[in-house]
């Protein structure tokens, strides 16, 4: 018999109250070799053994290693998804393990055990506890739980649907000799569902984030799922109100909705923000059959804010030039037609089999370096911060593994090492399927590289891991929309103003003209019959303002040809 075998016991026993059960989603007692939980990184060795202090094998963990103070035990595979009955928002989740730290143990007193769980895989939104080595009794099995409500968002505003659980040995000063750290065994991750049946698993939440303003319109996916045993769920209403309800719109749904027991459908909830700023939300109310919550509500939320005005680096970005001109173009990275945000195309990764990380960049720039994809960093820009925003778009068949990774990193100078910026790293088990999502990222130019040399220039990959290195050469990914922006007043030329090309419609009654502009200037379009001041009979009127978009305006006074024999016009800069 193992030891505190009444623990065990309790832990792996269904617990039902209030029409909600206790379900272990992942146990591992390492009686097998730790088939389950048996991932170490490259800051933790870990064996399976035979238990120090009675019968029956654990697993031994030894900090040691040298790359990282952040030794992790992970699941096998990382993301374990959550039961369809579980309700995040409401659903509770207990996490819990053996801890025996030996006489002799390599780690110091003010050293970590830690449990941890990122949910959707996402590092900001989890939840962990940290119990310091001094707290632990030794030669002695000690539990350590973590406990809480699971979360209805994630980090992103997406629905929570997944678990990452990991098991961490903190050597947080990196000194650890070889030797045996900490022994861990009878782990345990359960969560809370309901009994109902049918049963309707509502989020209680969606969440948009941050969203530019006019930069609309964004989607998300609200999945409507029955997760009752043997009960046909029936939607009978979906009733949308709120502040800013007119904001967001609904994909059709036919009403009365059926989902038979294990059926899912998608809801796509689409936000276009428009002028609005400042907070956005919105809900929407179903009316079903579920027994015990017949009336179930989502809450919708977004912020709208200014978009980040600053020097753009990115050239075809929108990939809109109809080809990948700009970008390196290779067996990794092409343009497609297939799927795009916006416009007609987009880029695609494709996954090269064996070959754990592969990048899209961008192709050479006339610069201070030869590297590809390079840019300059002059002095005013150090200390400023940067804008980094990119779509990506997971497809649901043929797409990356769950636990395969993208990000961008930045290298100062060029250089590979710890001082890279890694931006908006995601599982891509995190990116929901067959939708585009937005990551976005800011940080801060730094003055000094890895080598403690100026800053004068840096290159950004969008980078693909293929953690297992087992692609088979065929998955892919799609990117748009890129931006990579640093907080630079952008300075435009200014030109002389004049009207050119002066045209008159007789057939039409139209006049219309040219004129020189400065991109981001507000002209002011006046009409006169005889060239007197505003106010007397004839003055000048302005008719019309136009924000300049391009070197050259045009703009057509409809009608105008029809009301009197003799007009002069003028264009006025508005200061």
């Amino acid at each position: 018999m193992k030891h505190t075998p009444t623990i065990a016991t309790f832990l792996l026993s269904a617990v039902s109250l209030l029409g909600q059960t206790n379900v272990s989603i992942l146990s591992e007692d390492f009686e097998t070799g730790g088939t389950a939980l048996n991932t170490g990184n490259n800051g933790l060795d870990i064996s399976i053994v035979p238990n120090p202090a009675g019968a029956g094998m654990v697993c031994q963990g030894d900090s040691s290693e040298t790359a990282s103070q952040w030794g992790a035990l992970q699941a096998i595979p990382k993301l374990v998804t959550l039961p369809a009955a579980a309700e995040p928002g409401t659903s509770t989740f207990t996490i819990s393990m053996m801890v025996y730290i030996p006489t002799g143990t390599t780690f110091a007193a003010d050293d970590r055990m830690g449990l941890i769980v990122r949910w959707n895989g996402l590092q900001s939104s989890a939840n962990s506890t940290y119990p310091e080595i001094n707290t632990f009794p030794l030669d002695t099995w000690t539990p350590v739980t973590l406990t809480g409500t699971i979360p209805a968002l994630d980090g992103d505003g997406n629905s929570v649907t997944q678990a990452f659980p990991i098991i961490s040995f903190n050597d947080r000063n990196d000194d650890a000799i070889a030797g045996v750290s900490a022994y861990i065994d009878d782990y345990n991750f359960e969560v809370s569902i309901s009994e109902d049946d049918p049963n309707f698993p509502i989020s209680t939440d969606l969440g948009f984030g941050d969203v530019d303003q006019n930069g609309g319109p964004h989607s998300k996916k609200l999945t409507l799922t029955n997760s009752g045993a043997s009960e046909t769920l029936t939607i009978t209403a979906a009733d949308s109100s709120g502040t800013n309800a007119s904001l967001f719109t609904f994909s059709n749904l036919t009403l009365p909705l059926d989902l038979l027991p294990g059926e899912s459908t998608e809801l796509e909830v689409t936000l276009d923000p428009g002028a609005e700023l400042g907070p956005l939300s919105a809900s929407i109310a179903f009316t079903t059959n579920d027994p015990t919550t017949p009336m179930a509500t989502t809450f919708i939320t977004a912020n709208s804010i200014e978009p980040f005005v600053g020097l753009e680096f990115i050239v075809n970005g929108d990939f809109e030039t109809g080809n990948i001109e700009g970008w390196r173009e290779d067996a990794r990275f092409t343009y497609t037609e297939d799927v795009s945000r916006s416009g007609d195309g987009a880029g695609i990764y494709t996954m090269q089999a064996e070959q754990q990380w592969g990048e899209a960049r961008q192709s050479a720039i006339a610069s201070v370096s030869a590297e590809q994809g390079t840019f300059d960093i002059t002095p005013e820009m150090i200390g400023k911060e940067y804008f980094y925003s990119g779509w990506y778009y997971r497809p649901s068949t043929g797409g990356p593994a769950e636990d395969d990774t993208v990000r961008l990193i930045v290298r100062w100078n060029g250089k590979n090492g710890p001082t890279n910026h890694t931006d908006g790293a995601k599982l891509v088990g995190s990116i929901p399927t067959d939708t585009w999502v937005r990551f976005t990222h800011r940080n801060v130019i730094p003055e000094f590289d890895l080598d403690n040399l100026p800053v004068t220039h840096m290159s950004a990959l969008w980078s693909f891991q293929d953690v297992g290195s087992n692609s088979a050469g065929t998955e892919i990914m799609y990117i748009d929309d890129i931006s990579f922006k640093v907080d630079v007043p952008i300075v435009q030329p200014t030109v002389d103003l004049a009207i050119t090309n002066l045209l008159v419609d007789k057939t039409n009654n139209n006049v219309s003209f040219n004129y020189t502009a400065t991109i981001g200037s507000e002209y002011s379009i006046e009409r006169s019959t005889t060239l007197l001041p505003n106010g007397d009979p004839g003055g000048w009127v302005e008719i019309d303002d136009q924000m300049a978009t391009a070197a050259v305006q045009t703009y057509t006074d409809l009608g105008a040809a029809a009301t009197s024999p003799l007009y002069f016009y003028r264009v006025r800069l508005i200061e």
